[in-house]
């Protein structure tokens, strides 16, 4: 892992022990309660070894040999003891991460795994030596114990997600459904630097993922990729959705699949607003759709549109058009197709206006240019303010590759 991250752990680990320690719960109430007191009695050890971890998370020294014979003591009554052991383990001499004291970690870390400073600690070690598995084995057990450190775990785990090893390893997680593991997801998924090594790691996790999972995570991780424009692992998730992902991301034709919006934004998309109503409707002919428009007075924009991924050539895209009666006059509806070129689109072909001849088929030939690798094709409405409302339907969509002649 590289060493910026490795110290991102190191002032996390830190900063966070007050907040994140999950010291064991003292065994009985007067412990909880007063536990100066409860040293007091005889046999109380576990108490003199309470009231010390907590003098050392909040900053105050120990004297190491106090420490070690406290320590000491509480572990004649109770070997199992894995606050005694971290107590021990700060009295050991030696570097935080020094051999010796990494055994007593090791063997508190053993004894319980509720600890969230010996986690801590061993996830630092692991995390320096480049052993993912094991850093994520500690991360695992402090979010599992304490949801509510996600807050500063997350970061440092999205950090983590530019190294592919780490992505690796982490994709197991998703698959023994790790309590944390979606949430995970979801988190870094609103990232868009990161929001490809994300769906890296959904991707590897694969169909051993459970499908209510897949179901979560997928569409918004499919909408945050495409909103990015990082479309290299949209065709996978799609395909763990559903058998017809060709059918989505090609978008050929109107049908129940390709409208779907449970498939993000890579299905078709319908806008509507204060002054248009679109949607996809069935039409009685089994798993096709059509798209249904009114459009008022001063209506203007995108209404319909579609991620494609078009291979350089001629296509044809033809449906056919039915209106209400009325002027058509100052109103336009007009088929766009643009090229995305990073964070910019590039209009490669703009249609006539299909209300110009009235209801009827409609036929239109484009050329998608060379290195234009992405697309996105829209129909937009403009009405006048002084025009008449716009009802059309369209029917019959086909979007096709032409043959060479």
């Amino acid at each position: 892992m590289p060493r910026l991250l490795i110290t991102t752990i190191s002032i996390l680990a830190a900063f966070s022990l007050a907040v994140m320690s999950m010291v064991p719960a003292a065994g009985n109430a007067l412990r909880n309660r007063a536990p100066v007191a409860a040293a007091s009695l005889p046999g109380e050890t576990r108490a003199d070894v309470e009231i010390m971890n907590a003098l050392l998370l909040a900053g105050k020294k120990v004297p190491a040999a106090q420490a070690r014979a406290t320590a000491k003591a509480a572990l004649k009554d109770d070997p199992l003891n894995s606050s005694a052991l971290r107590l021990l383990m700060s009295g050991t001499e030696g570097a935080k991460l020094s051999p010796a004291k990494l055994r007593l970690a090791n063997l508190a870390g053993r004894v319980s795994r509720r600890d969230g400073v010996i986690r801590l600690l061993l996830f630092e070690q692991a995390a320096r030596t480049n052993q993912p598995t094991a850093a994520l084995d500690n991360i695992d057990a402090i979010l599992r114990v304490t949801p509510e450190s996600q807050a500063k775990m997350f970061p440092v785990l999205k950090a983590l997600l530019a190294d592919a090893d780490f992505r690796k390893h982490l994709s197991p997680y998703l698959v023994k459904r790790s309590l944390w593991s979606l949430e995970f997801v979801l988190f870094a998924a609103n990232d868009e630097i990161v929001v490809d090594q994300v769906a890296d790691v959904v991707v590897r996790a694969g169909k051993g993922m459970a499908p209510s999972d897949i179901a979560l995570v997928a569409p918004p991780l499919i909408t945050r990729a495409m909103e990015a424009r990082q479309f290299s692992h949209v065709p996978a998730l799609l395909s763990f959705l559903t058998k017809d992902a060709d059918a989505v991301m090609n978008g050929e034709r109107w049908t129940n699949t390709s409208v779907d919006s449970k498939y993000g934004l890579a299905a078709w998309q319908t806008a509507s607003n204060a002054t248009t109503s679109v949607s996809f409707v069935g039409d009685g002919d089994g798993d096709s759709r059509k798209l249904s428009l009114y459009a008022a007075s001063g209506a203007a924009g995108s209404v319909a549109s579609k991620y494609l991924f078009l291979k350089p050539g001629p296509y044809q895209l033809r449906h056919e058009l039915e209106l209400s009666d009325g002027d058509r006059k100052d109103q336009a509806l007009q088929w766009r197709l643009a090229c995305l070129a990073g964070t910019e689109d590039r209009t490669v072909w703009t249609s006539a206006n299909l209300l110009a001849s009235g209801p009827r088929e409609l036929k239109f030939g484009f050329e998608v240019p060379p290195g234009c690798s992405s697309q996105r094709l829209e129909l937009s409405v403009a009405v006048d303010f002084q025009a008449t409302v716009l009802e059309a339907t369209l029917d019959n969509f086909r979007l096709t590759r032409m043959l060479p002649k």
